[in-house]
């Protein structure tokens, strides 16, 4: 199992000249917001912890940890708010090497998805490739999240 990586700099789209690393691809999306009980890296797949209701990063560790609800929006520290997006399209993690429609799971590490099932298989979402405006150009690779 390998961690996917999220891009780690803005970088240029058809639309804009930079966009945020981790930003929503289409609407409709499904969003909540919740405060963070630990610092959250943008792009990191998120649970709610039962005892407290603060958002947490998940891991493919246990059952608990794995219980994702979805993929924080921006990066923020211990007790700050913090957007998840639970369902849709979101762009900036680095599927280059992954195949369209391939599966997308969540990481035995904190706050990453991996390319393969952890010990406890969550699927984050799958591979989804979007065409720009630009004719004959390469689809570029997002993920579609499905929790």
């Amino acid at each position: 199992m390998a961690d996917i990586a999220v891009r780690t700099v803005s970088y240029p789209t058809l639309t804009t000249s930079t966009k945020p690393a981790i930003h929503v691809g289409e609407r409709p999306v499904d969003q909540f917001s919740g405060l963070s009980g630990e610092a959250i890296t943008e792009g990191a797949p998120v649970r709610i912890d039962s005892a407290t209701g603060k958002v947490l990063n998940a891991l493919a560790t246990t059952a608990p940890n794995a219980a994702a609800k979805g993929i924080a929006l921006k990066t923020v520290a211990a007790n700050q708010a913090v957007t998840i997006v639970s369902r849709g399209t979101i762009e900036g993690h680095n599927l280059d090497a992954m195949a369209y429609g391939a599966a997308v799971y969540l990481s035995n590490t904190a706050g990453r998805v991996a390319d393969a099932a952890g010990t406890v298989s969550t699927v984050i979402g799958y591979v989804f490739g979007v065409r720009g405006d630009v004719p004959n150009a390469p689809m570029s690779k997002l993920l579609k999240v499905t929790l």
